[in-house]
């Protein structure tokens, strides 16, 4: 058991603790507050390794009536219809 005060001073220390698998347990005030513990490896399902491969590539595609071409010159810009 660590208290809070002790936790937030060495957090570096005791995150490394938590994630070679030992529990810390954090008290306030002298009472249990929180359990700090390392994260479980993640199993996927065959589908999942799957999904997660072909996973998109974040490019979103392109609305083309929104990118309309934009007026060359200053007078084409005043006298445009779409405004």
């Amino acid at each position: 058991m660590v208290g809070a005060h002790e936790l937030r001073n060495r957090f570096g220390w005791y995150l490394e603790r938590a994630a070679a698998g030992e529990e810390i347990r954090v008290t306030r005030r002298g009472r249990p507050s929180v359990r700090l513990i390392g994260e479980a490896p993640v199993v996927l399902s065959p589908q999942m390794a799957v999904a997660h491969r072909h996973k998109p590539s974040g490019e979103r595609p392109v609305n083309q009536e929104r990118h309309h071409q934009r007026p060359q010159r200053l007078l084409d810009h005043r006298f445009d219809p779409r405004r």
